[in-house]
């Protein structure tokens, strides 16, 4: 919970993003069990709450032989943006060199290409209301982005690589490419659930070689593991345009 507001920008009379650097968005810590995580760490206990009911669904879909669920069914999207969202403001905005900044400007923008009917956009546009927020159609028109959203779940190699360089030729110089990633849980059930999702979606997850090659070959560095948190099998992977 926040307890402070951020102090405007000069002369703009808006809440200046990079204040809320080092908030206290979700971090994992490794002294503490996955379940105490999740029941401790704010915005993971409806993060939580939304996989499990999507499991049972998912089970009940599988067992009624449907596949294809939409991809607000996907890890990392969907009901679980609103924690992810969190992490990036409270958390990534103090990690990742100069995305606060470029946040702050007249004119900065975010894509995001979740496909998940708006519902990471929403959540996007919740943290960080002063930016607009384009969503998946927006995203190759954007041409100049401080900041691209893309959920990897349920991509394929080849669907990742074109994504991804969308996204990267949509950045800005020094802009940041945020990916939530399935992660699979180190526990049988956590990782039976992610198993269940994509089952249900008809999707596969990218593997770390794939998602790091992807990046390479769009010609973005500095790409790095910026958050995880395996109770909830999710993490970020971040990587900037030059």
């Amino acid at each position: 919970m926040r307890t402070s507001v951020p102090a405007p920008c000069e002369g703009t009379g808006r809440p200046r993003i990079s204040a809320r650097c080092g908030g206290v968005g979700p971090t994992a810590n490794a002294s503490s069990s996955p379940l105490e995580r999740v029941v401790v760490g704010g915005g993971r206990g409806p993060a939580f709450g939304a996989r499990l009911r999507r499991a049972v669904a998912g089970g009940a879909l599988l067992r009624a032989g449907v596949r294809g669920a939409g991809r607000e069914a996907v890890p990392g999207c969907g009901a679980e943006a609103a924690v992810l969202a969190d992490v990036l403001v409270g958390t990534l905005l103090g990690r990742l060199e100069g995305l606060a900044v470029a946040l702050d400007r007249t004119g900065a923008r975010v894509g995001c290409a979740a496909g998940d009917e708006g519902r990471s956009a929403a959540e996007l546009m919740r943290q960080i209301p002063y930016v607009p927020v384009l969503d998946d159609t927006g995203l190759g028109r954007a041409g100049r982005l401080a900041l691209a959203w893309l959920p990897v779940g349920g991509l394929s190699a080849e669907a990742l690589r074109g994504s991804v360089t969308a996204a990267a030729r949509a950045l800005e110089p020094g802009g940041w490419l945020v990916l939530p990633c399935p992660l699979a849980p180190g526990r049988p059930l956590g990782a039976a659930a992610l198993r269940l999702a994509l089952a249900v979606t008809d999707a596969t997850a990218p593997t770390d070689d794939e998602v790091t090659h992807a990046l390479r070959e769009a010609g973005l560095g500095h790409i790095r593991v910026a958050w995880e948190d395996r109770a909830l099998g999710l993490r970020l992977v971040a990587a900037r345009r030059p």
